[in-house]
């Protein structure tokens, strides 16, 4: 993992209490370093700031050496009778003798008591400030070679006179003078009891704030991010596969595209059963990642083959973010080890970034799906065999993602219970895929729909477009899923305007709510035995059959009650997961990262 990974780096700066609103530059060189900037357009780096003076102490009756050196010298130190102190206590010429051989040195050409500042930008010299005695704001104008794209400043103290008496300031502040002397010594302000520092306020690229030293801190201006880093994304997934994972890729794209951030498409190698048959983005593929961020759509387990698949030169020196979902509320903690092949974790809901940061030692920040696609026109059930007149009720799921855990037979059972005495036109579509690989779930599921009138059972592979002509002429979409790590197909519903029945738990339940959709009441059962990935001893819901089917009823019965919830569903997708909003998301974040 590149933990020492930055974009850039600011070193040898003291900030104090004496200015807000610059950083010290000591006797030592300090630097700035700025990596992968596109120069192409900076012609000039502008450094401002100015000199000044950082006295021991501004009291002259303030002893500095309070503490320690007091105790050691100056407890029951005599001031009466003879002795050497008590001479040099009593010699009154003796402060402004000093004072005017300090003031003669200082006059005396070649004698400079402010350092020069030297500035060197890739290692060439760039520009000099001479200094000088008194306070005075400098600026130094430095060109620069728009075809590097890491640029490194130095800026450099020279030797001076005020080197040797800032040393003799810090030899007396600790020698044993008696307390009188040390005041009249104060009281003249004397140059060695005195500092010359630089004090840098603002460095600029073409007259534009790049950095300002304020509050002990140097910030990073964040037009200079946008404009200079313009910071981008390696995206790595399945673009190609029409399942959750691969939707949750696509929807990444779209959110970077949205918000203008450039993206390197990449399709993951790593091992999958899983046959590509989404061609949205297959024209954008490409096998490079240059940009500074990776962004990893994949399961945990899967982070372990990258290395493997795509070797190691593709993670290293970037910044590696995996996109995980997951659906309880504890994360596996065989799992916790797979952190360390990525920086930090993003996740599509509060519910399973939660789970997953309570095992991680990793940043884990919540970036929801992006939703947004082509709404269909017209209704074209005759496409699907589904019947024109009746009131449809639709659940889409896929059986690779566990049938136990998307709980279709709860959804069944719930509209026999609505339906099954009563003459009012209503149907159910389940829609699915996964078959094949799942027979004995698939077995069970036909068999329970075949016992169920008016209910329709779509088991073949759609494209996506056919998916969401299905979800437009189906009039609402019920899921009572037992836990899930976001609901795209929820989510989906909603964009199109349906009402939508969802379990009130896990993170559908952060974006379905009364005013919304129809929450389904839970109760939290703990898993008796191993469901997959789904550990024994875990919990997750239970929905209540007899809630959803009276919400069921309801939504049959009273159809504009029903669009009403619809058109605020549609309203608040829009609003809060649009790849416009989740697009921005992203690029805060990756502003911060240059920050670092």
């Amino acid at each position: 993992m590149s933990r020492h990974f930055s974009f850039w780096e600011h070193r040898g700066f003291c900030f104090d209490d004496v200015d807000g609103e610059s950083a010290c530059l000591p006797y030592e060189t300090a630097s700035l370093t700025f990596r992968h900037l596109a120069l192409h357009e900076v012609r000039e780096v502008r450094i401002s700031g100015f000199v000044a003076n950082i006295a021991h102490t501004e009291d002259p009756e303030h002893d500095p050496r309070d503490g320690f050196y007091k105790r050691l010298f100056f407890i029951d130190l005599p001031t009466t009778g003879r002795g050497w102190r008590q001479w040099i206590a009593a010699r009154t010429s003796l402060p402004q003798a000093l004072d005017r051989l300090v003031r003669f040195l200082e006059n005396r050409p070649g004698f400079r008591f402010a350092p020069d500042l030297n500035v060197r930008i890739n290692g060439t010299h760039a520009g000099r400030f001479h200094g000088c005695a008194d306070p005075k704001a400098f600026e130094l104008k430095c060109p620069v070679n728009p075809a590097v794209k890491n640029l490194e400043i130095e800026l450099a103290l020279s030797f001076c006179v005020g080197d040797i008496l800032a040393w003799l300031g810090n030899y007396f502040a600790v020698w044993p003078l008696p307390r009188a002397l040390w005041i009249r010594l104060q009281k003249h302000h004397y140059r060695f009891f005195q500092h010359r520092r630089l004090r840098v306020q603002a460095v600029e690229f073409d007259g534009k704030t790049a950095l300002s030293f304020s509050e002990r801190s140097v910030r990073l201006e964040r037009e200079i991010i946008r404009n200079l880093w313009n910071p981008g994304i390696n995206l790595a997934g399945f673009f190609d596969h029409p399942t959750g994972i691969g939707e949750a890729v696509r929807c990444a794209a779209r959110a970077a595209q949205a918000a203008d951030i450039p993206i390197s498409c990449i399709q993951l190698k790593c091992a999958t059963l899983i046959r590509g048959e989404d061609m949205e983005f297959s024209s954008r593929l490409v096998e490079t990642n240059p940009h500074l961020v990776n962004l990893f759509h994949l399961t945990p387990t899967q982070g372990q083959a990258l290395d493997r698949a795509h070797g190691p030169g593709f993670r290293k020196g970037k910044y590696n973010i995996a996109y995980w979902a997951w659906e309880l509320e504890e994360f596996p903690s065989g799992w916790a080890s797979l952190h360390r092949y990525f920086d930090e974790i993003w996740a599509p809901s509060r519910f399973a970034a939660d789970a997953i940061a309570s095992k991680l030692p990793l940043p884990t920040l919540v970036m929801p799906h992006a939703i947004d696609f082509p709404i269909p026109e017209g209704n074209v059930r005759a496409r699907f065999d589904l019947p024109e007149k009746l009131f449809l009720f639709l659940f889409v799921f896929d059986l690779n993602s566990l049938s136990v855990r998307k709980n279709p037979e709860a959804v069944i059972r719930a509209f026999q219970k609505a339906f099954s005495d009563s003459s009012m036109p209503a149907g159910l579509v389940i829609k699915t895929q996964g078959a094949e690989a799942n027979p004995e779930d698939f077995a069970q599921l036909r068999a329970i729909a075949q016992q169920t009138p008016h209910c329709f059972l779509i088991s073949q592979t759609l494209s996506r477009a056919d998916v969401m002509r299905l979800q437009k002429s189906c009039d609402c979409f019920v899921s009572l899923h037992r836990s899930e790590g976001f609901g795209l197909s929820v989510a989906e519903a909603m964009y199109l305007g349906k009402p939508v029945i969802s379990t009130n738990w896990s993170a559908t339940a952060e974006f379905v709510t009364p005013q919304n959709g129809c929450p389904v009441e839970v109760e939290l059962v703990t898993l008796e035995k191993n469901h997959d990935v789904y550990p024994k001893g875990s919990v997750w819901a239970e929905p209540d059959v007899d809630h959803a089917a009276a919400h069921m009823r309801k939504l049959a019965e009273d159809p504009e009650w029903a669009a009403r919830l619809g058109a605020q569903a549609a309203a608040d997708i829009r609003r809060r997961f649009s790849p416009k909003a989740v697009g921005e998301l992203y690029r805060r974040r990756l502003e911060a990262l240059h920050y670092w």
